[in-house]
């Protein structure tokens, strides 16, 4: 049986794999670009998944689990995320990356700002949302998103958001039967990629 969980109530340095590769499937060309190869993105997100807070602490995950194993993952970003969110994701940065990867991540983050708005004050966005490929096709990842809609209902927003790169022949197909529709194409002017902003009205 699946159950979700809060990532920081089951992530350990035992089990933290599991999480650092759905983390990082969710968008592997991007997060090589970021940081400079696979092995210093899973390195980051590894360390940064165990720190107390921030955009890859394990604390900003909702898990799916089954048979004490993490098989899905998503990530919930909001307007009044508190400022020690935004601390500790920089504190991340400069505690764990190597001169060379935090210069080039610093040079970088302008262009990613404006690639994915952040989101207004009506609307809840996710990301991370990623499944173990062993276990897709039986329902996680709708099981996370649905928790994601309710999230955002509860909290009095009127539109759940993502970014997808426009590629993404799994991804479109399942987040448009949820009744997501695009509403804004953007290229990554340093790789040329498209990226999609999608939306569903609640």
């Amino acid at each position: 049986m699946v159950e979700l969980v809060n990532g920081d109530d089951v992530v350990t340095k035992a089990n933290a794999d599991e999480l650092v590769q759905l983390i990082y499937s969710s968008a592997p060309t991007l997060l090589d670009f970021v940081f400079l190869g696979r092995l210093d993105a899973q390195a980051f997100i590894r360390n940064a998944l165990l720190e107390p807070d921030g955009q890859y602490s394990a604390k900003r995950h909702k898990l799916a689990m089954q048979d004490g194993r993490i098989i899905g993952s998503i990530s919930l970003w909001h307007s009044e995320l508190p400022s020690r969110f935004q601390d500790a994701t920089l504190a991340s940065l400069q505690k764990y990356l190597r001169p060379n990867v935090a210069l080039h991540v610093i040079k970088v983050n302008p262009f990613l700002v404006k690639l994915f708005p952040a989101p207004q004050d009506n609307e809840l966005c996710f990301g991370h949302l990623a499944v173990d490929p062993q276990y897709q096709g039986i329902g996680v990842a709708s099981k996370l998103l649905a928790f994601a809609i309710r999230q955002a209902k509860a909290m009095g927003k009127d539109k759940v958001v993502l970014d997808v790169h426009s590629e993404n022949e799994a991804a479109l197909p399942f987040y448009q039967k949820w009744d997501f529709l695009k509403v804004q194409s953007s290229i990554f002017v340093l790789t040329y990629e498209s990226y999609w902003r999608m939306q569903k009205l609640l």
